[in-house]
């Protein structure tokens, strides 16, 4: 294992691969497999070294200036991220207790999709937000939060900034493409906000945080449309190995606005 070493490119051999290049600090340098090539590097990275190997869309590795050694559409398509909704409250009397995520879990829903529940749901004792989020409600101080992780409809993809190995990859995250996601992502909150509402939670409960109180929600939008740059901003590191999301549900105006990360983002190598 070397650190400080940067994998590049794909080396072949007419069609076989045969190893690999890397800048290991200002040196670059060249591993030859004695049997077979295996890139393990994750969601993002894999299809980065595919794609900077000369492997994947045609046409999007000529506008970056890497020659093509075989068109494959689908190197960097149908990204499939899940979303991490944290749900605020003011500590009340009592602070709530903070379970191990791994001991109290929640799973709930169906969408029909097989091999895991559509929502997952723990707790943490302390407020989970954005900096956007803190700036509009505030840092409430005790807090605990109600923390859903939610699985997608909506695909993205990852494509190269351009031809110099060291660039961050281009994310197209596709949050929220699908309708289906965000009312979702409203029914997720609801479930939360029903479950911070009930009578035994009272001595751990004060005022709700974020998103703010809303007495009489509206039903939330059912077009496809994508959500427009008012209505987005960055959120903290959440869970997924390679990409992160923190998704805060607002009412605002007496409605929903939901705040994500941004569609396009640059992840670091």
């Amino acid at each position: 294992m070397l650190t400080q070493t940067l994998v590049t490119r794909v080396m072949f051999e007419r069609d076989r691969a045969a190893g690999v290049e890397a800048v290991s600090g200002d040196r670059t340098v060249r591993f030859r497999a004695a049997r077979e090539v295996v890139l393990s590097l994750g969601a993002v990275q894999t299809p980065k070294i595919l794609m900077q190997s000369g492997i994947g869309p045609a046409r999007h590795l000529e506008s970056s200036g890497i020659g093509v050694r075989a068109d494959l559409p689908g190197v960097g398509a149908n990204l499939d991220d899940h979303l991490l909704v944290g749900c605020v409250w003011q500590a009340g009397a009592q602070q709530l207790p903070p379970p191990p995520r791994a001991q109290a879990v929640c799973f709930w829903g169906t969408d029909g999709r097989p091999a895991s529940p559509k929502f997952i749901m723990y707790s943490a004792a302390s407020a989970f937000m954005s900096p956007e989020a803190e700036a509009r409600y505030g840092q409430p101080e005790p807090a605990f939060t109600f923390l859903l992780g939610m699985r997608l409809r909506s695909r993205g993809s990852v494509r190269l900034a351009g031809a110099d190995p060291a660039s961050a990859p281009v994310i197209e995250t596709g949050y929220f493409d699908e309708p289906a996601d965000l009312r979702d992502a409203v029914e997720a909150y609801r479930f939360a906000a029903s479950i911070a509402g009930a009578e035994a939670m009272r001595p751990y409960r004060g005022s709700r945080a974020v998103p703010g109180t809303c007495p009489t929600p509206r039903s939330p939008p059912t077009s496809g449309r994508r959500l427009p740059p008012s209505d987005i901003s960055a959120g903290p590191p959440g869970w997924a190995p390679t990409m992160t999301l923190s998704s805060i549900l607002s009412c605002a105006s007496g409605g929903w606005r939901a705040f994500a990360s941004p569609t396009r983002q640059y992840c670091p190598g």
